[in-house]
């Protein structure tokens, strides 16, 4: 009989152990969750101290690692947050929890705060492998690969940005910047640019008014003529009376050109002058 007790007891016993572990693993995610709230509200102390205990008895446990590596990146601990990130992408089924788009996502933010513009670079080609139409990767490493004065390669991606959003200004002027600084092209005409607006009775459904940005991109490249000693010409389809942009633009002296072939034939003197004064 006394045996019998000793038995039900251990069995009892390790039940109780059992089921202590099954709740511990299932209070994880709502703690989680508590320690996200804190990082919501900049209160990092009380994150971390949530974040420290839950990895305490779960070292792998990978929301609580990822959410750590957060809090660190908001107390802009960088190379401890890259430290993390890093161990976090060779725990075993770690996406399974998070995101790989968004680990290496962050890396890149990472990397770009520390400087390390190549391991930033990297982090967004992995990106790309994983999301060929991600915008961002696009446009930043088009931007890498032009401050690096490779041209070619940047205008590739830079293209991509602008064909999944043409309201990226910055990467049209760094492509006019790379066919200006190309020694294979003598003269640049940017057409097609100065949208007026429209009126109330248009149907604009799925458009995009760049009015503003235009006039941004046009006065920028404006700017690059006297840096590279090149001929660049602006033609719009539309006149001052119908375009506010080109408007502002002839106000403050600059020449644009409605018909293309007049473009043309100023390209060719210009590049004639320009090629003298070499």
């Amino acid at each position: 009989m006394i045996l019998l007790y000793i038995i039900i007891f251990s069995v009892s016993f390790i039940s109780i152990i059992i089921l202590f572990f099954i709740l511990k693993t299932y209070q994880l995610p709502s703690r989680v969750r508590k320690a996200e709230d804190y990082y919501m509200q900049n209160n990092y102390v009380k994150a971390s101290e949530i974040i420290k205990k839950i990895l305490e008895n779960r070292s792998d446990y990978v929301p609580a690692i990822f959410l750590r590596s957060k809090i660190l990146f908001g107390q802009k601990q960088y190379l401890l947050a890259i430290a993390e990130l890093n161990g976090l992408l060779k725990i075993e089924g770690f996406n399974k929890d998070v995101s790989e788009l968004e680990i290496h996502t962050m890396l890149a933010e990472l990397y770009y705060e520390t400087k390390q513009w190549q391991k930033e670079i990297e982090e967004y080609k992995a990106i790309l492998a994983i999301s060929p139409n991600n915008i961002v990767a696009n446009n930043r490493i088009g931007h890498a690969l032009f401050n690096q004065k490779n041209y070619d390669s940047s205008q590739k991606f830079l293209s991509k940005a602008i064909e999944l959003d043409p309201s990226q200004s910055e990467a049209q002027t760094d492509i006019l910047e790379t066919l200006l600084s190309s020694r294979e092209i003598d003269g640049v005409v940017v057409h097609g640019m100065a949208w007026p607006g429209f009126r109330d009775d248009d149907d604009c459904s799925g458009m995009v008014i760049p009015g503003t940005e235009d006039e941004k991109l046009l006065r920028r490249a404006y700017d690059l003529i006297p840096k590279y000693e090149k001929p660049l010409i602006v033609c719009s389809y539309y006149s001052e009376r119908d375009s506010e942009t080109v408007r502002n633009l002839i106000r403050d002296g600059k020449r644009v050109y409605n018909d293309v072939e007049d473009a043309a034939t100023v390209l060719s003197s210009l590049y004639t002058y320009y090629s003298r004064r070499r």
